[in-house]
């Protein structure tokens, strides 16, 4: 039922966006600004917090393990599976379509839903996909839609510059350094975080109140996408965890049943997501379908 709830939370939010757009509340430009708030300044507080509140645990280590070992196979197979789904061809249609199954709203929706249905300790198993997620998107993910191969200098860069990875680099070292924030600190943090769920739904709502939906449900092929990306790709993930936690391997590396579990479902519902927003970005910055792009992210946040 959590998670039920919080779907239905995010659908009312992403309602008032739409609403905000209409009557010209929020602008183009202006949902770029709050976008810009939710990416460099909401998510990353959230996952700060996340770690700097999590009683420190040896433990914990292992569901990070877990969770990162989860997350590459979880990019992984969709990027195998998307050859198969949408053709091995070179072509930008194709190419953007198996970039688009791979990559996930992982950090701009998959945090809230984590943080209201897992809580804190889901926002904590979540950063571990999120930092494979960062050093997959810039290397995989820009060549794929660049075709070209960036050097390690320039990637290392991009690293660098992505606030999410940032901040999963500063919670760990928080988090096994035990360093105690201020609590006039550690509360800006928390309520900095706390505007990730309003604005990036907001934000999410001015985007589909964007979209020609006459034209864009017209379209089979997207139906086809969104089968593929939001149930065909998640159930065969899905699958794949559950032999892997009941062989005992999860549990294992987790550290405990619980923990292993906590790991799965994190996984699980960042494969669920919606396409990346990046992956609209890229497929603008390189003149790859950026039109088709924009209606993959449309449909699939839409039906998610």
């Amino acid at each position: 039922m959590a998670a039920v709830y919080q779907v239905a939370l995010m659908a009312v939010l992403c309602a008032v966006g739409v609403i905000c757009y209409r009557f010209k509340l929020v602008s183009e430009e202006g949902n770029r600004s709050l976008s810009a708030i939710v990416v460099n300044i909401a998510n990353p507080a959230i996952i700060v917090h996340a770690f700097i509140t999590a009683e420190y645990d040896p433990a914990r280590t292992g569901l990070l393990a877990a969770s990162a070992l989860l997350s590459v196979v979880g990019i992984a197979v969709p990027a195998l599976l998307g050859r198969l789904l949408f053709g091995s061809n070179r072509s930008a249609h194709n190419t953007m379509e198996r970039v688009c199954a791979v990559y996930t709203n992982s950090s701009f929706l998959g945090i809230p839903l984590a943080q209201g249905i897992f809580g804190g300790d889901g926002v904590f198993a979540l950063s571990a996909y999120i930092a494979v997620f960062n050093i997959f998107m810039w290397t995989h993910g820009e060549t794929s839609v660049s075709g070209v191969r960036a050097g390690a200098r320039q990637t290392l860069f991009k690293f660098i510059k992505t606030p999410s990875l940032l901040a999963v680099i500063i919670g760990v070292a928080c988090f096994f350094a035990r360093v105690q924030f201020p609590r006039i600190a550690a509360d800006a943090i928390d309520y900095l975080g706390s505007l990730t769920t309003p604005l990036a739904m907001i934000v999410a709502g001015v985007m589909l109140a964007q979209v020609d939906f006459y034209a864009l449900l017209r379209r089979k092929r997207l139906y086809y996408f969104a089968f593929a990306k939001l149930l065909l790709i998640p159930a065969v993930l899905f699958v794949v965890y559950y032999l892997a936690y009941v062989s005992g391997i999860i549990p294992y590396i987790a550290g405990s049943d619980a923990y292993g579990s906590l790991a799965v479902g994190v996984n699980i519902l960042s494969a669920a997501c919606p396409t990346a927003t990046i992956c609209v970005i890229l497929a603008v910055r390189h003149e790859k379908e950026p039109l088709y792009v924009t209606e993959i992210f449309a449909i699939t946040t839409l039906l998610s």
